[in-house]
């Protein structure tokens, strides 16, 4: 084995560290482990605020370059790459709008005659948590043992509408609203 502890013997098999394991306590095990996550965090930390750095420092850097090519004269230039970074970002944008307000109607139907007109400015996981506690449950159908409604799909007519809406079929709609419930679960 090397003698550098961080350097590693690609001879070497390991087949002595899972008998040193076996002999220690299952109590150091656990601290052995923790000490181990609680490293893995501050590495996780510390990466994370070294991108944002990264992040700001390649923003920093891109506004001198703007302000020196605009001091150079070169306005127009400045003004098409930025023209062309907007171009690139207003499909997503315009992706995203989309989704808002039709996750918004959908909410705005789930919700029914409870919904106010000012609910709609609220930020969309705020609204959900709310219609959630506004809107009553609705049954998909008696689960049997298996996890599926018996006799095939049962939804109700607002979730068949939710559905079409979002352009899944009842089976879809149905796995994806089992999803999204597992999920706020966790």
């Amino acid at each position: 084995m090397p003698e550098d502890k961080d350097q590693i013997d690609p001879k070497d098999d390991h087949s002595g560290e899972s008998s040193e394991l076996e002999k220690i306590g299952k109590d150091e095990l656990i601290d052995i482990i923790r000490s181990t996550r609680s490293e893995a965090k501050k590495y996780r930390l510390e990466l994370k605020k070294l991108k944002d750095e990264i992040i700001q420092f390649n923003s920093e850097k891109e506004k001198k370059e703007q302000q020196k090519k605009i001091e150079e004269g070169k306005k127009d230039e400045v003004i098409a790459e930025l023209q062309k970074q907007i171009d690139s970002l207003k499909p997503e944008a315009d992706e995203f709008k989309n989704y808002k307000s039709a996750k918004k109607e959908l909410l705005k139907q789930k919700a029914g005659d409870k919904w106010l007109d000012s609910m709609g400015g609220l930020p969309i996981a705020d609204l959900e948590i709310l219609v959630e506690k506004l809107a009553a449950p609705n049954a998909v159908g008696v689960v049997s043992g298996n996890g599926k409604p018996p006799g095939g799909i049962n939804l109700t007519d607002e979730e068949k509408s939710q559905a079409k809406a979002m352009g899944l079929s009842e089976e879809s709609f149905v796995r994806f609203k089992e999803t999204s419930e597992k999920l706020k679960r966790k």
